[in-house]
């Protein structure tokens, strides 16, 4: 599994994952290139979660407040692939 499947992957178990609506099922490339975060509406505890859930696969700490600092998951994803090539 490459790292962008991984992190919807993780997304998907944390919260729901919609964007105006419907459920991201397809395209995960798409989806972190093209929908900024706020889109996915993804709440406090979700964000927790996620959080908890990244720490743990990919012994990356970050905080909510980081994370939802972030303009999409593409962004996500360069940083935590970043934080794994060290």
């Amino acid at each position: 599994m490459n790292l962008t499947n991984e992190i919807v992957d993780i997304l998907r178990r944390c919260m729901i994952v919609t964007v105006e609506g419907e459920w991201v099922q397809s395209d995960p490339e798409a989806v972190f290139d093209n929908v900024p975060l706020s889109a996915l509406n993804i709440d406090s505890l979700a964000s927790m979660q996620f959080c908890i859930e990244l720490e743990k696969r990919f012994e990356w700490i970050i905080t909510p407040e980081e994370l939802l600092s972030f303009e999409s998951l593409g962004e996500i994803q360069r940083e935590l692939s970043a934080h794994v090539n060290r």
